[in-house]
């Protein structure tokens, strides 16, 4: 695992920045900036996937089946989220990024953060 050091700390990294977009868009969507809301939303979901896409390969060295049913919840949050705005239900979209995207967000972050720990 030493030589994948460098990538696991990256992926620390994706991992706290995904969230740290997911409050920003919260944050646009509760002052109405739609389109800013939008774009973090865009950025969080692209540190999740890299984060997602960078863990498969040493899935056989780390124990990654909890971060990953974490995942599914924070894919399934995403969804509805993009629904809801694509629908123009941008008070649902509060709801759902408040109650919950960010609590499924957190978990995911928290068990990466378990996951990753040892290793970095």
């Amino acid at each position: 695992m030493k030589k994948q050091k460098a990538v696991l700390e990256k992926v620390h990294a994706h991992g706290n920045e995904m969230v740290k977009k997911l409050e920003e868009a919260q944050r646009l969507l509760h002052d109405n900036k739609i389109e800013a809301a939008m774009d973090s939303l865009e950025s969080a979901m692209t540190n999740f996937q890299t984060v997602n896409t960078s863990l498969t390969p040493l899935a056989k060295k780390l124990s990654v089946k909890p971060l990953a049913d974490k995942g599914m919840g924070v894919q399934d949050g995403l969804s509805h989220l993009v629904i809801a705005c694509d629908k123009g239900e941008y008070g649902k979209a509060k709801e759902i990024s408040q109650f919950t995207l960010m609590p499924r967000a957190k978990k995911w972050r928290d068990e990466l953060n378990v996951l990753l720990a040892p290793h970095i």
